[in-house]
């Protein structure tokens, strides 16, 4: 009879930890004070590890921002002055027709160029893992507000086995066809399955496919190591 493989319950632990955690912060969420005093300027901010853009994103002359952050979601400034004075609206998360705009991790640093030769300022981003994701300007402005489509890590040819940052594999023989393979967890919240082809002293590797549960990919923020039990019920 084939084994049956689970994660070993700390897993669920954790995700129950997470859940409660996450509805205490909610609960104890303290409101922000206002400034409630209209045409009042403040330095303009984004919070940590701000990585200012300073382009004509929404092609009208002048320099506007965008700003990325320690989290994973980028800040649009409007520049509503001129290159020579310029005078920029209150920030506003960037945004499209379907969700806010956002990286799947955090402490990313990106850059602004016209990647694919359009007309129209797009953006590549460096993730806290090493992973670039192309984040590509449509050109269109909506609410004064460029469009962007949803980020795109980009692709190599495969060289060294890579499952993002603070990889913690676990050798285990996963879909029992007696070799080896690699279960690991990462800085990004995910399981890997790393299949072994075969090749035997030197196996050959497929690539990472993220595990899931009930079709939905496994993701358990914060540094965890996965590890394999062969439980028999």
């Amino acid at each position: 009879m084939k084994k049956t493989y689970v994660l070993l319950l700390i897993c669920i632990v954790l995700i129950a930890w997470q859940r409660q955690s996450y509805a205490q912060n909610i609960k104890s969420e303290i409101p922000r004070i206002k400034y409630n005093n209209p045409g009042l300027e403040t330095d303009l901010a984004v919070g940590l590890w701000s990585s200012p853009l300073p382009m004509d994103f929404d092609n009208d002359g002048d320099l506007d921002l965008i700003c990325g952050e320690f989290v994973d979601r980028f800040t649009w400034f409007e520049n509503t002055g001129t290159r020579e004075k310029p005078v920029f609206a209150k920030g506003r998360f960037l945004k499209n027709n379907k969700n806010l705009i956002t990286m799947d991790l955090e402490m990313m640093r990106t850059a602004a160029v016209d990647w694919n030769q359009d007309g129209n300022i797009d953006l590549l981003s460096g993730d806290e893992d090493g992973r670039i994701a192309f984040i590509e300007n449509t050109g269109k402005i909506v609410d004064n507000m460029p469009v962007f489509k949803p980020v795109v890590y980009l692709k190599q040819e495969a060289d060294f086995v890579k499952f993002g940052a603070l990889v913690t594999p676990y050798s285990v023989d996963w879909d029992d066809d007696g070799d080896e393979d690699i279960i690991c967890g990462c800085s990004a919240g995910y399981i890997g399955f790393i299949e072994n082809l075969g090749g035997g002293d030197t196996p050959v590797w497929n690539k990472p496919v993220r595990l899931k549960a009930d079709d939905q990919i496994i993701r358990i923020m914060g540094e965890y190591w996965p590890v394999i039990r062969d439980y028999k019920f």
